[in-house]
Formats: structure tokens, sequence, C-alpha cells
């Protein structure tokens, strides 16, 4: 009995390798952030997908583009990420930013800024990334009339490195919560597709307001609800007041008010 464990014993081992030299030492192949593992083992370009017109490729999808223009595109080294929210509060956002597997090229370091065109550097993208929680909040301040897309919300203009190839990004609070999930950009210089360099996040449901990371994302543009439709404040409602509309520089009310406002129709 002792020979037979004796000889089973050395059986395992060998069956197991042992530590030895032996099994497949091809070394593991490593593509760039622009490539992909083809078939024969090697890394090549990514395939281009072909649509039939009038779709475009965009993200890997044909699609038709019919969905209204937005009101900045990006320009070249740019790209453009639309943050919009049905209770059109965009105060309190930024952005986290980082370049993890976009190494050949992704956000510009030197040149992430508030201001638009000509304008200086005012916010630092330091090394691979932004310091968490701090962040550049929205700048369509400084582009185009200075207002939020009527359509797809509040959005930053971001520069970008010489080929850069993606980039990684969190929309968040500035405290760093509530946050979306991961987000990237996938860059292109495809002009055939009119939404290139371009993302969106949107939030339409309770859900998504009290949970961010539930937001919906694309690299088309999407609307709240699905509605493209410009957006208008909604009337102001007026209910149980009163006043007395005495002469031209007098009005009359009885009611004991912290403050007052007048409005005309």
């Amino acid at each position: 009995m002792l020979g037979l464990a004796i000889l089973l014993a050395s059986f395992l081992v060998a069956g197991c390798g042992g530590g030895g030299a032996g099994g497949d030492q091809t070394p593991l192949v490593v593509c760039d952030d622009d490539e992909i593992l083809l078939d024969n083992g090697q890394c090549g370009p990514k395939p281009v997908l072909v649509c039939d017109l009038p779709e475009v490729a965009v993200d890997g999808r044909c699609i038709i583009p019919d969905k209204p223009t937005p009101k900045y595109t990006p320009g070249p080294n740019e790209a453009v990420i639309y943050y919009n929210r049905r209770d059109k509060n965009f105060d309190g956002w930024v952005l986290h930013l980082w370049n993890n597997g976009c190494e050949a090229g992704s956000w510009d370091n030197e040149r992430v800024t508030l201001r638009g065109p000509g304008g200086g550097v005012d916010y630092s993208y330091d090394g691979t990334g932004t310091a968490w929680p701090d962040g550049p909040p929205p700048n369509y301040q400084y582009y185009e009339d200075g207002e939020a897309d009527p359509i797809y919300g509040a959005y930053w203009v971001l520069q970008l490195q010489d080929e850069a190839v993606c980039g990684n990004f969190i929309v968040h609070g500035l405290a760093g919560a509530p946050q979306t999930v991961d987000l990237r950009i996938n860059f292109s210089e495809d002009t055939a597709n009119p939404y290139r360099n371009m993302y969106w996040v949107v939030v339409d449901s309770t859900l998504a307001e009290n949970e961010l990371r539930e937001a919906r994302v694309a690299a088309e543009p999407i609307c709240i609800n699905d509605v493209c439709e410009e957006y208008e404040a909604p009337p102001l409602a007026i209910e149980d007041q009163a006043a007395h509309w005495i002469d031209a520089e007098t009005v009359l009310w009885n009611r004991t008010l912290a403050n007052v406002e007048l409005y005309s129709s």
C-alpha cells in the first residue's frame, strides 16, 4: 500500500507540472488603445463599420442621424459632453477626468480650460486625471450665446491631445456624490459621423435624480423623455393672492409678507 501511495503522489506532482518550465510560454499579446487582437493573434486596426446611406456609423452601430443639431459641435482637438436634467438644475456639477486605457492620447493636460477659444488655462488636469472630487463645471457660458442648449442642456467643451483615442469621465456633485458610472468617449476623425467626439448624459427620471448612476448615456443625441423639443419654462401659477390697484403708483393688499413680487400680463 505504501508503494502505491508514493507512486500515486509522484504521478499527481508530475501531472500538475511540478513547477517545471513546461507548458505554453508564449508572451501575452497586448494591443495599443486603438487596436484589437486579430484572428491571427496579432494586433491590428479596428475594422471599419460600413453603413448604408442615410445611416452613419456611431460608436459601433449604424444609425440615422435625425436628431436636432447640437448647439455646439467640437472643433479640432475638442470633445463635447452634454448633460441634461428635467429639473434644469445645472449648478453644482463637475467632471472627473482620467486617461486609464487611453494613454496613447486623451484629454490635454495643458489645455483643459473653462474659457472658450483663446482663453487662458484656468483649470488643471494634472498628469493622468483630475484630483477627486475637484473638477471643471460646465463651461457653455464661454461658447456661442453663453446659454445652455435648449434641447440637450448644459455642456462642457474639453481640449484633446493630438492623436487622442479616448477619454474617461464621470459627472458628479461637488462633494463627489451623486455620480454617474464610469464613462468613456472613443474619439474619431470620421467626419461622416455628425456626433463624433460628443457624448450625452440625461437625467429624466426620479430614480436617476436620486441615483445618478441610473442616468441614460449615449454617444448619440438623447433627449428628456425622448422628446427632442426646445425647453420652455412652465407658466407661472399665481394662486390665493389678491391686491387692489389704486392708481399708477399704488397697489394695496391686506397681507403680512416678508417678500413681495409684482407680475403683470
